[in-house]
């Protein structure tokens, strides 16, 4: 009897244990699929990139016009994005080194007593805009935050990426952009 008594409660240990094991695989499986950044298909991909005129964190005028005549990687952020603020430091030194392509934030949908604060502690040097109605972010198809396009120097949108940027992607990115 009390052998019995032992057996099932072994049992239901190693039945708790097996279950509890298959939720955190299952559980790590989920977040690593939704953290995954990917680029996406867009319906802008081999089309000219959507103009724009934005203010920038010091109260100039940024045009997408601007940046005409070179590759160009746009990264559309905001400041309580976690992701953003995570690749800010590898775009930031891209843009300091790249002879490559150039970079652009745009900001969405924050003002720039927010934004110009942020930027100025972060050290970012790259240009800043400011999407406060989020009207740019939108005619890119923008979906989500962190996300990166890659523009090559005809002006047309060579790749969307969704997602933190890794090095790899960044690079792949900048490829993109350069190889037209």
């Amino acid at each position: 009897m009390r052998w019995r008594v032992i057996r099932a409660i072994l049992l239901g240990c190693a039945a708790f244990l097996l279950a509890f094991g298959a939720v955190l695989v299952v559980g790590a499986h989920q977040r690593a699929a939704l953290s995954a950044p990917v680029t996406v298909p867009s319906q802008l991909t081999d089309h000219p990139a959507p103009g724009w005129v934005l203010t920038g964190t010091q109260g100039q005028t940024i045009t997408l016009s601007s940046f005409s005549g070179g590759p160009l990687l746009i990264n559309f952020w905001a400041t309580w994005c976690h992701p953003c603020k995570q690749e800010l430091p590898l775009l930031q030194r891209y843009a300091a080194h790249a002879r490559s392509a150039r970079v652009v934030g745009i900001d969405e949908l924050e003002g720039i007593s927010l934004v110009a604060p942020f930027v100025h502690d972060a050290g970012i040097s790259y240009p800043i805009a400011l999407d406060k109605d989020g009207s740019v972010g939108r005619s890119y198809g923008v979906a989500g935050l962190p996300t990166t396009i890659a523009i090559d120097r005809h002006g047309i949108v060579r790749a969307v990426h969704l997602g933190q940027l890794t090095e790899n992607d960044l690079i792949t990115l900048a490829r993109l952009a350069t190889s037209s």
